[in-house]
């Protein structure tokens, strides 16, 4: 029997479909389950854009950079989500004031 098909990749159909890549959405797919890719936003936090348009082998010089320049439009996307102010931050480690406090207890009951 034939292998599996690669597990769908998020934002993968949508992004070679931009850039009138479709046909390359297969070979794709595999390169991302071999390098355990889950989503384009994972691919571009890690960086990989470049290895990923060589890895679909072949692409004409005006459909590999469109395909690099909508990658890095995406990066500059998923940045900007995480440095918005309403975005969820990691809790402080110290409550307000911290060990800078710790020495200035002056008259209040302590």
């Amino acid at each position: 029997p034939p292998p599996p098909p690669p597990p769908d990749v998020r934002g993968l159909a949508e992004l070679l479909q931009s850039c009138k890549l479709q046909d390359k959405l297969a070979p794709a797919l595999r390169w991302c389950a071999k390098k355990g890719v889950e989503s384009v936003e994972q691919l571009v936090e890690v960086e990989m854009e470049a290895a990923f348009a060589r890895s679909l082998g072949g692409l004409k010089e005006a459909k590999s950079k469109l395909l690099l320049k909508r990658l890095e439009a995406r990066r500059a996307a998923v940045l900007s989500a995480r440095q918005r102010p309403g975005a969820p931050k990691a809790p402080p480690s110290q409550p307000q004031g911290g060990a800078r406090e710790r020495g200035k207890r002056g008259g209040r009951g302590g």
